[in-house]
């Protein structure tokens, strides 16, 4: 599942890291649907995949 952010990656990174979150990759550049993102992949409590993008502003 993937969600979108109107916050900084490096703003989100540092939220995840204060809840102690183990991040799987970041950054990764992505193709989103309209335009690059930039994305960071950690897993949820149940185990799921999770994705948190940011598009990059040209």
């Amino acid at each position: 599942m993937c969600f979108i952010t109107n916050l900084s990656l490096e703003a989100f990174l540092d939220h995840l890291a204060a809840l102690e979150i183990k991040i799987l990759q970041s950054p990764v550049e992505r193709t989103g649907a309209v335009g690059k993102i930039r994305s960071v992949y950690f897993r949820d409590p149940d185990g799921n995949l999770l994705e948190v993008s940011t598009y990059e502003i040209n």
